[in-house]
């Protein structure tokens, strides 16, 4: 339950205060256990089950398309969310499309995870795949 209704960290969209049915639909929400910004667009995600990252097994990758009517720019990458025992605990950027945080490089619009365990995401920008992979210290 909750979108529309209700946003966010259990917040009731404005758009819909009158609804009747806001208070019952607030105490069935289940807050999300991470969350995104507003306007980061997170068109695709792909959760990690290979050996070749490591210690990347069980976490999710995630890519972020960004918005254009975001007043500051965010998304724009390729973003790795930290798992532990089934439970997000923080985010890492790993690529950047954001040059000097405004000039746009690209709009990441998929990710999944290869069979020889590098990560391919795509921007819709450039027309372009990229693979990801480890390579060492």
């Amino acid at each position: 339950m909750g979108t529309p209704w209700i946003v966010g960290k259990n917040q009731p969209n404005l758009n819909f205060l009158d609804h009747p049915k806001l208070i019952e639909y607030a105490k069935l929400n289940k807050i999300p256990e991470w969350l995104l910004p507003a306007h980061c667009s997170a068109n695709s995600l792909t959760f990690y089950t290979g050996d070749k990252i490591p210690g990347a097994h069980g976490d999710a990758f995630v890519a972020l398309k960004g918005g254009w009517n975001a007043t500051a720019k965010v998304g724009y990458c390729l973003s790795r969310i930290f798992f532990e025992d089934g439970h997000p605990y923080g985010e890492l950027k790993v690529v950047s499309f954001l040059k000097n945080g405004t000039e746009i490089l690209g709009r990441p619009t998929d990710c999944t995870q290869a069979p020889d365990g590098t990560l391919l995401f795509s921007d819709d920008t450039g027309n372009k795949v990229y693979r990801l992979k480890y390579v060492g210290k």
